[in-house]
């Protein structure tokens, strides 16, 4: 066992003996009860990188979406107005940034699984080539490169994506595009 997971789960003991210490009505969690948590989250993280890795920067097949997400997902990201609800208009959201981002790498800088939430730092390298929208407004950018850090947090469901949260630096990249000069 690896010094980060043995860390993780002493961790993961603690706070249950804890609760168990607070409360002394339930029972702490049996060793088989922590494995099985732990590989949960192992396999919640490993959901999330296959979204970055094998649909967003290899430009993977839009059915992935399928495999990756519930019917009934919910994506709110800072620039849009509302959420997106469902797996039909996450589809045509990602058609769209597809069609304005030909080029994406993704960099995970952070990437920890607590039960059913994965919490992801991330940088992307992209080439923008279209309309991107921010919550300061539309700008054209076309084939530009931009670099930006994000944070997304995830939640997992049966092993599908039901939830996600995206916060990206969207004032960098207005500067690096010379929208907004630096102060």
């Amino acid at each position: 066992m690896s010094l980060l997971r043995y860390r993780h789960a002493l961790v993961v003991l603690g706070v249950s003996l804890l609760a168990f210490s607070c409360d002394g009505s339930q029972e702490p969690p049996t060793h088989q009860e922590l494995v099985d948590a732990q590989q949960k989250e192992e396999s919640n993280k490993a959901i999330v990188n296959r979204y970055f890795f094998e649909f967003l920067d290899a430009r993977g097949d839009m059915g992935l979406l399928n495999e990756l997400f519930t019917e009934d997902c919910i994506v709110q990201r800072a620039e849009l107005p509302g959420a997106i609800q469902g797996l039909t208009a996450l589809r045509g959201f990602m058609e769209k940034t597809r069609a304005n981002m030909p080029e994406l790498h993704t960099t995970v800088q952070t990437l920890v699984a607590e039960g059913d939430s994965v919490f992801v730092y991330i940088r992307h390298r992209a080439v923008f080539d279209g309309t991107f929208s921010t919550s300061f407004g539309t700008k054209e950018i076309h084939n530009l490169p931009v670099e930006w850090a994000a944070m997304s947090v995830f939640r997992l469901v049966d092993g599908k994506i039901a939830e996600q949260q995206v916060l990206r630096d969207e004032l960098g990249i207005l500067m690096q595009q010379g929208f907004i000069q630096k102060p």
